[in-house]
Order: structure tokens, then C-alpha cells, then sequence
């Protein structure tokens, strides 16, 4: 009998959350927490949920004022861009990750939104960069 041997049969897919094995020693993914926006035979992408920058939104966006929002880095892939995942099933061309939850859309609708306070942090994560990849080597939870 091996004990020690074991297949995953749970394919990762979208609005999974994978965890990172507690002692991978890539200082980008550990103990990390992933929001899989999309995953099929070409690969993955996702966000990590909890590595919190010490910057606002208001602060490095000048289309965005007075909205004080933490950004998160997302991954590290691309870091010089802004990504969102949001609570806002109106916005246009959304991707709907499941269960009420999207990804991106119409950046101009959604600071407008902001704007005029029909939306609010709570509903909203920005991201900078993001985790993406032809494997991944994760295990679902």
C-alpha cells in the first residue's frame, strides 16, 4: 500500500479559491490565496486576495478621487497594470467569476459610479498585476 501517494481528481476552475501549499518557498505565492478568474486549456488567471498594499486607490489613480480603497498586488505578473473584481452586476462587459462576483469591465462606467457614490469600496478590489500561467500547481481547497 503507498500512503504517500495521492492524486488530486478536483480541477481547479473559475471562482475557485486555491491555496498555496504552507511552505512553497516562492516568496510571490506564499501563503497566498487565489481567486481563479478564468482557467481552461490554455492556462490560468487569477488574483491573490491577501497581500494588501499600503496604498489607496485615490492615490494612484487620477480618475478616481476620494475613494478610499486599498489596492492589492494582485500577482506578479504585469504589475503596471489595474485590474478590479466587484460586486457591480450592471457594469458593462463584467465577466461574471460566479455567485454575484466580476471581473473588469467598463473602467469610465465604473469611476463614474464611484463618482456619483453608486458604488463603494466595499464592493470593489483593485489589483495590481496579476497570477497567470500555463500550469497550475495548486491545490484546491
Amino acid at each position: 500500500m503507498d500512503f504517500f501517494h495521492y492524486r488530486n481528481k478536483v480541477q481547479p476552475q473559475k471562482g475557485a479559491l486555491l491555496l498555496s501549499e504552507p511552505y512553497l518557498a516562492d516568496p510571490n505565492f506564499e501563503r497566498t490565496t487565489i481567486l481563479l478568474t478564468e482557467h481552461n486549456e490554455e492556462g490560468a488567471v487569477g488574483f491573490i486576495l491577501n497581500k494588501p498594499s499600503d496604498s489607496r486607490v485615490s492615490e494612484v489613480m487620477d480618475t478616481i478621487k476620494d475613494f478610499d480603497a486599498r489596492i492589492y498586488i494582485g500577482g506578479p505578473v504585469q504589475q503596471d497594470t489595474l485590474h478590479f473584481i466587484h460586486r457591480v452586476p450592471s457594469l458593462a462587459d463584467a465577466i461574471e467569476i460566479g455567485n454575484g462576483l466580476f471581473w473588469g469591465g467598463d473602467f469610465e462606467q465604473l469611476t463614474a459610479m464611484i463618482e456619483i457614490h453608486q458604488t463603494n469600496a466595499l464592493d470593489i478590489k483593485f489589483f495590481l498585476g496579476i497570477v497567470a500561467g500555463h500550469r497550475v500547481n495548486w491545490r484546491k481547497n
